[in-house]
């Protein structure tokens, strides 16, 4: 009896330990992503990117950040970046958790082809009346921003 009881025991320890640990790797992504019976909500920004000149700058990245409603300052990176094009336009779309503010990452990554610009970084605020044509449910609606960017040049240590 003592043998069974502990061969059940052991078998119990590793049945839970198993479940514990197929439950907590579903729980440690920190992206969160817009699901079927998620709140979610349409994004929409553009822009143009320019120098202090007012010359469009292609080949610039912009990258998308968002943080949750109320959770205060911590951003998350929501989508892969996209480049300007030749006129230096850009274009996000995407779908996420509803967001009070979205933060635009604005990189140089072609190193000096077409100059060499700062890193920036530009916060759009994000009010609850801006979200059009929600459900009243889980889909909040589309917020649609148009921005312009410019950027400064990179110092660099041959000056």
């Amino acid at each position: 009896m003592k043998h069974l009881s502990s061969l059940f025991t052991r078998g119990s320890i590793r049945l839970f330990s198993a479940l514990l640990a197929l439950l907590g790797f579903s729980g440690c992504d920190r992206f969160m992503a817009a699901m079927y019976g998620s709140p979610n909500a349409d994004y929409a920004i553009k822009g143009k990117v320019t120098d202090t000149g007012n010359r469009a700058i292609p080949n610039i990245e912009v990258k998308c950040l968002t943080r949750l409603s109320g959770d205060g300052k911590i951003w998350y990176d929501t989508i892969s970046g996209v480049k300007t094009d030749r006129e230096g336009q850009f274009d996000l779309s995407f779908n996420y958790l509803p967001t009070d503010g979205i933060r635009l990452l604005i990189s140089d990554i072609d190193g000096e082809k077409n100059g060499s610009f700062a890193t920036d970084s530009i916060d759009i605020p994000i009010k609850a009346e801006e979200y059009k044509k929600g459900d009243k449910s889980w889909y909040h609606g589309k917020v649609e921003k148009t921005v312009s960017v410019r950027l400064k040049e990179q110092k660099t240590g041959k000056e």
